[in-house]
């Protein structure tokens, strides 16, 4: 009886894992568009997009952990959930830029991602 409780957990991880890593790259599509906007439309300069990207990827990840939350499994679901999206961005360049993701062009956005992760997990474990 033991097995069929925890084989249907891990199929309830794998579905947050999915579900939060597409949220948090959605939240950060939808902030880069934003910045988009802004810069072409020169409310800020064009020089702060390395930085509202990295932001963008802070945001996404606290996001993104806030919806996995699960209780004392930090150092399982953090690196799981940041292949996940970094596997998604390099995706989602690919299909729209026809390239992928450069991940040296940008460092910050990625260890912007990773902190931000870590950082919404412990946010959620600390309850």
């Amino acid at each position: 009886m033991q097995k069929t409780n925890e084989n249907g957990r891990e199929k309830l991880d794998i579905k947050r894992i999915a579900v939060g890593g597409v949220l948090g790259v959605a939240v950060m599509c939808m902030m880069c568009l934003m910045m988009a906007c802004l810069v072409i439309f020169k409310l800020i300069p064009s020089e702060l997009t390395t930085v509202y990207a990295a932001f963008s990827g802070l945001i996404a990840g606290f996001l993104a952990m806030a919806v996995v939350g699960a209780k004392g499994k930090i150092l399982v679901y953090v690196p799981t959930v940041f292949v996940f999206m970094s596997a998604l961005i390099f995706l989602i360049g690919e299909l729209l830029f026809n390239r992928p993701f450069s991940f040296a062009s940008n460092p910050y956005m990625i260890i912007a991602l990773f902190f931000g992760l870590s950082l919404g997990s412990a946010v959620v474990n600390r309850r």
